[in-house]
């Protein structure tokens, strides 16, 4: 699994049905692609942060750049900090 910045996707695609014949033999009932966007069009800085009630605490930091004319970076870090209930058995005394 690749986790990347919400921020940084461009689109979604859903492809309902058997795709077996363009994606391999596991997309039986259909495929998700995740287009994220050129790292030439996310330089420069980003910080983003969230509260919630499940997910306490989250952010993300990322910095984007030029390195030759047609070479560009992108790097990013995420934190989350979530709220960790007890599991409970339907039995339980």
């Amino acid at each position: 699994m690749q986790d990347t910045l919400l921020e940084d996707i461009d689109r979604i695609e859903v492809i309902r049905g058997p795709g077996a014949t363009l994606w391999g033999a596991n997309a039986v009932n259909g495929v998700i692609n995740v287009i994220t966007k050129s790292a030439k069009d996310t330089q420069g800085g980003l910080v983003s942060a969230g509260y919630g009630t499940e997910e306490q605490g989250f952010g993300a930091v990322r910095y984007g750049g030029k390195l030759a004319e047609n070479a560009f970076y992108r790097v990013y870090a995420k934190f989350l900090t979530a709220m960790i209930r007890p599991c409970r058995r339907a039995n339980a005394q």
